[in-house]
C-alpha cells in the first residue's frame, strides 16, 4: 500500500486508519457483489465508485500543499554499528559533518555525549563541541542512562557552543528488548512467585517517558521519534512542528531487513499524515531521509559505519489530520454501522411481518 503515491499522500487528511477503512470498504463492496446475488450488483458498484471518487477528490481538495516557505537546513546522519571503538569511529565521523551541517543527527543508543564525558572533564568537552564548527550545530545523541532504579532511552539536544539544550525520553518501549509484552506479565510474576525472586527480572529494566517530543530550537520545531515510536500516528501529530527525527536501531532485531522494511512504510506514512521531511538514522541498518510526500529521497547504500547529508525545508503547516486526529474516520465508521444496524432491523421485521 505504502508504494501507491496518491493513496499514501491522502492520509494527510484521514491518517493510515481512513486508508485502512477506504480498502476495507472496496474490498467488502467487491465481495457483496460476489456473494450476494439478490442485491442490486450495478448499484452497488457504481454507488462504491462514486463514494471514492468523493473520498479522494475531497482528500485532495484538502490536502494542504508543502511550499518551501522557510529556510533550508542542513542535516547529517551519523550510521553507525554498534562499535568496538565506542568513542573512536563517531568522533571521527562528527569531526567531519559538524562544519558544514546545521543539524547533526546519531542514531538510536549511540551513548556518543554518554562516552565523551567518559574521556573529558566539562571544561574540555566544552572545547571540544566548541571547536567543531564556527557556528551553532545542533547534536541529537542518544544515550541509555539509569534514572532512579530503570533505564531511560534518552535523546540528548546539544548546542555545539551552548551544551545541552534539552532531552527528550523514548515513550514506546519495544516489546522484547526494552520492556517485558503483557502476555508474558503474568506468567513470569507466577515463576518469579513460587520459585525465586532472583529467577528472573520483573521488567526489562526500561522505563518510558512522557510529555511532548516536539523540541523547540531557534526557530525549529522537532518532532523526535526514538525507533518503535514511529509505530505510533498519534506520537507523531497533534503539535506545530518543522520536522520529524527518528532515531533507530535495529540490534535488537540482528538487522532484520524486513522489519527495516516494514518500519520505513511506516515512517513514510509518518511524513505524508503530517506533510514534514522525516529523518532516519540508524544503528545496523540503513539510513534515510523521506519528503513530505512520504517518498524516500535519499538513503546509505548498506548497513555500517555511513554519513548521509542532505539539505530539507521544514514545513510548519498542520495538515488535517495533524490537528483532527483519527476522530473523523471513527465518526464515519459509527455512522455506517448504525446504518447497518438499522437496516438490519428493518430486514428483519419485514420477515417478521410476512
Amino acid at each position: 500500500m505504502s508504494n501507491f503515491g496518491l493513496i499514501r499522500e491522502s492520509a494527510s487528511v484521514w491518517g493510515i486508519y481512513g486508508i485502512d477503512f477506504v480498502m476495507i470498504s472496496i474490498v467488502s463492496t467487491f465481495v457483496l457483489l460476489i456473494k450476494d446475488e439478490r442485491r442490486n450488483k450495478k448499484q452497488l458498484f457504481y454507488g462504491m465508485l462514486a463514494v471514492v471518487f468523493i473520498l479522494f477528490l475531497t482528500s485532495y481538495l484538502l490536502t494542504s500543499r508543502f511550499e518551501n516557505k522557510d529556510d533550508k537546513l542542513t542535516v547529517s546522519i551519523i550510521q553507525t554499528e554498534n562499535p568496538v571503538k565506542v568513542f573512536y569511529e563517531p568522533d571521527e565521523l562528527l569531526k567531519e559533518v559538524a562544519k558544514n551541517s546545521d543539524i547533526v543527527v546519531f542514531p538510536e543508543s549511540a551513548n556518543f555525549s554518554k562516552t565523551l564525558s567518559g574521556f573529558l572533564d566539562t571544561i574540555s568537552s566544552k572545547k571540544y563541541f566548541n571547536n567543531l564548527s564556527e557556528e551553532n550545530v545542533l547534536i541529537i545523541d542518544s544515550n541509555r542512562v539509569s534514572e532512579q532504579g530503570s533505564l531511560k532511552s534518552k535523546t540528548v539536544f546539544i548546542d555545539s557552543r551552548d551544551g545541552v539544550v534539552n532531552f527528550y525520553d523514548k515513550q514506546l518501549l519495544t516489546p522484547g528488548g526494552e520492556t517485558v509484552p503483557y502476555l508474558a506479565t503474568l506468567p513470569l510474576l507466577l515463576v518469579r512467585y513460587f520459585w525465586d525472586n532472583d529467577f528472573i527480572p520483573s521488567q526489562a529494566g526500561f522505563a518510558k517517558g512522557n510529555g511532548s517530543n516536539v523540541i523547540t530550537y531557534g526557530n525549529n520545531k522537532i518532532k523526535t521519534l526514538v525507533c518503535s515510536d514511529i509505530t505510533s500516528p498519534n506520537l507523531s501529530r497533534g503539535e506545530e512542528y518543522g520536522l520529524i527525527i527518528n532515531q533507530n536501531s535495529m540490534g535488537v532485531f540482528d538487522g532484520n531487513q524486513q522489519i527495516e522494511r516494514q518500519l520505513l512504510s511506516m515512517a513514510g506514512f509518518r511524513a505524508a499524515e503530517n506533510r514534514k521531511y522525516l529523518i532516519i538514522s540508524s544503528n545496523i541498518g540503513r539510513s534515510y531521509v523521506i519528503n513530505p510526500l512520504g517518498n524516500m529521497v535519499s538513503s546509505t547504500d548498506s548497513s555500517g559505519y555511513k554519513i548521509l547529508t542532505a539539505d530539507i525545508v521544514p514545513n510548519k503547516q498542520r495538515t488535517w489530520y495533524n490537528k483532527l486526529g483519527d476522530w473523523p474516520i471513527l465518526l464515519l465508521s459509527l455512522v455506517i454501522f448504525g446504518l447497518g444496524l438499522v437496516k438490519l432491523r428493518n430486514a428483519n421485521q419485514d420477515k417478521n411481518f410476512l
